[in-house]
C-alpha cells in the first residue's frame, strides 16, 4: 500500500516543488509560500515534461546498450562454440536501433514541440470551458 508522497505522482509533485523553489524569491512572504502564478506553473510543467522526455530516452538507450551487448556476446559464443555460423545479432541491433533513433529525434531533440503544443491545447480547452460556464 502506498502512503502519501509515494507512487508515480510523487515524482511530479517533487519536481514541481523543486521548480517552485526556483521562483521562491517572487512568491515568499515572511516564510509563507504563496501559490505559483500561471506562468510559473506553465514553465515548471514544461521543464518537468522536457526532463521526463529526456530521461525516458536515456533509459531506453541504456537498456539498448545492455541488451545489445548481451546479444553480441551470446551470438559470438554461439558462433565460436557451436555449429551456428549466422550473425543473427544484426537484426535486433538494426531494428531496435531504428526505434531508438526515432526516440532520440522525437523524444530528445524535438521534445519541446509536442510539449508546447499540448500546453496550447490545454489553454485553448480551458478558454472554451470558461466561456461555457
Amino acid at each position: 500500500m502506498l502512503g502519501i508522497g509515494e507512487g508515480p505522482e510523487a515524482g511530479s509533485v517533487r519536481a514541481l516543488m523543486r521548480c517552485s523553489r526556483l521562483f521562491s524569491d517572487d512568491v515568499r512572504v515572511k516564510g509563507v509560500h504563496a501559490m505559483l502564478t500561471a506562468e510559473q506553473y506553465r514553465e515548471a510543467e514544461f521543464g518537468y515534461s522536457l526532463a521526463e522526455s529526456k530521461r525516458g530516452f536515456k533509459i531506453h538507450a541504456t537498456v539498448y546498450a545492455l541488451v545489445m551487448t548481451g546479444l553480441i556476446v551470446l551470438n559470438s559464443l554461439l558462433i565460436a562454440y557451436t555449429d551456428v555460423n549466422f550473425p543473427w545479432v544484426f537484426f535486433p541491433l538494426v531494428g531496435w536501433g531504428i526505434g531508438l533513433t526515432f526516440h532520440y529525434i522525437y523524444g530528445y531533440r524535438r521534445a519541446e514541440i509536442p510539449i508546447r503544443e499540448r500546453q496550447h491545447a490545454v489553454e485553448a480547452y480551458a478558454e472554451r470551458t470558461k466561456e461555457l460556464v
